[in-house]
């Protein structure tokens, strides 16, 4: 089951890249070759795209929830089941919302970035 945190979703579209050493190179004018400073491994953002369906009030309550998890650790479980641990949200956009007359209710659809620390 697609979830965030323990809020569950329909829907958890996006996955976590690995961690990757990151890396600032400079040049100064008048010299030959780069300066490389490494940082460690880090180089984690991303984004989840949640999806939620149900009646408006339903929806609305989801999303509510969604956003109080903005700056905490969080384990995402997106729709294939892979996990990703200690994800920390930094933002939430949305909620966007829209009828669904076949279900006769909302379609509520938020996005969340943020990085695996």
């Amino acid at each position: 089951m697609a979830s965030v945190g323990a809020v569950s979703c329909d829907f958890v579209r996006g996955s976590a890249p690995a961690k990757k050493q990151r890396v600032q190179v400079w040049s100064v004018p008048g010299l030959d070759g780069y300066g490389a400073k490494l940082f460690g491994l880090g180089d984690s953002e991303t984004e989840f795209v949640l999806v939620k369906r149900g009646t408006s009030a339903a929806v609305l309550a989801w999303a509510r929830l969604i956003e109080a998890l903005q700056g905490t650790l969080v384990a995402v479980v997106n729709d294939w089941g892979s996990t990703t641990s200690a994800f920390l949200i930094e933002s939430v956009a949305g909620p966007e919302m829209t009828a669904e007359l076949g279900y006769g209710g909302a379609r509520g659809e938020l996005r969340i970035r943020g990085v695996v620390t």
